[in-house]
């Protein structure tokens, strides 16, 4: 697969106000056996900020959210959530919500 490259501009102080930190990715990689599907992916994502995750069919977009959220075990680099590192402490997830994929709805 090819290479996960994230470019992002992003604004650290608004109105005179330090922006808070809200998710942290630093240098992460991951494989699966010989196959690299994400390389040295690094972005940062400040209070109040969007952001959108990119790219062509499988250049690494959900297993990159499956890393944030704990489902997938990061190969290298860590990720920080609310100034908490994922895979060390499920607390963080308390503050997320996320579909990833398609959604599944029962019909009752």
């Amino acid at each position: 697969m090819g290479r996960y490259i994230l470019k992002h501009i992003y604004t650290i102080v608004w109105y005179g106000k330090l922006m808070k930190t809200i998710v942290e990715v630093n240098d992460i990689e991951k494989s699966y056996g010989s196959i690299q599907v994400i390389s040295h992916c690094s972005f940062k994502i400040y209070e109040g900020e969007n952001y959108g995750l990119l790219g062509i069919n499988g250049a690494g977009k959900t297993t990159v959210m499956k890393m944030i959220l704990g489902l997938q075990k990061i190969d290298r680099g860590s990720i920080y959530v609310m100034g908490k590192e994922v895979n060390s402490n499920p607390e963080y997830l308390s503050n997320i919500g996320s579909v990833i994929e398609n959604p599944i709805f029962m019909s009752i």
